[in-house]
């Protein structure tokens, strides 16, 4: 698939919220040296963190192209912690900034670990094999879920405004 920038407008092949010429540009402003990775090498992580910011967080509102768009933004009826509403023909500044933040960090690491989750939900968090006199041992969380996911605080401190943490859905009577 061919790296292509939600433009706002629901693509249903985009898979990144953020242009190399973005990401450039957010991380020329804060005085940050990129110069050691390629345009392909950031293309990748840019599609990485966008995979992330799907993956991780939940976004009040609905998909403004429903399943016919790839990616979660843009949204319609989608409102920040203020309660005001975003454009449902835009992908809001915090959605391209914690990209950019979030993919300078995957040209180093992968973002997302390849989690090994138990069949009641639990992920591994600690694996011993010794060959000689047998012994294997396998530690659990016991957190569920997005606490899979590692935290990355200039991504959560961006998308903490439009992302909902601990969401209790309540049916109505």
């Amino acid at each position: 698939m061919a790296f292509l920038v939600e433009d706002g407008t629901g693509l249903a092949t985009s898979n990144s919220y953020l242009s190399v010429a973005g990401f450039k540009i957010y991380h020329t402003d804060r005085k940050r040296d990129f110069s050691v990775h390629t345009d392909e090498t950031i293309q990748s992580a840019l599609i990485e963190a966008s995979d992330y910011i799907d993956r991780r967080y939940v976004y009040v509102g609905y998909r403004t192209r429903g399943r016919a768009q790839a990616m979660e933004w843009p949204r319609s009826s989608a409102i920040d912690v203020g309660d005001n509403l975003i454009d449902a023909n835009s992908i809001p500044y915090e959605i391209a900034f914690s990209c950019a933040e979030l993919a300078l960090t995957a040209t180093a690491a992968a973002l997302i670990p390849n989690i090994e989750f138990d069949p009641s939900g639990g992920f591994v968090t600690e694996q011993t094999d010794t060959v000689g006199t047998v012994r294997h041992s396998v530690k659990y969380s016991t957190t569920r879920g997005r606490k899979a996911f590692p935290s990355y605080g200039s991504a959560d401190s961006l998308l903490r405004r439009l992302a909902r943490f601990n969401l209790q859905l309540v049916r109505a009577s």
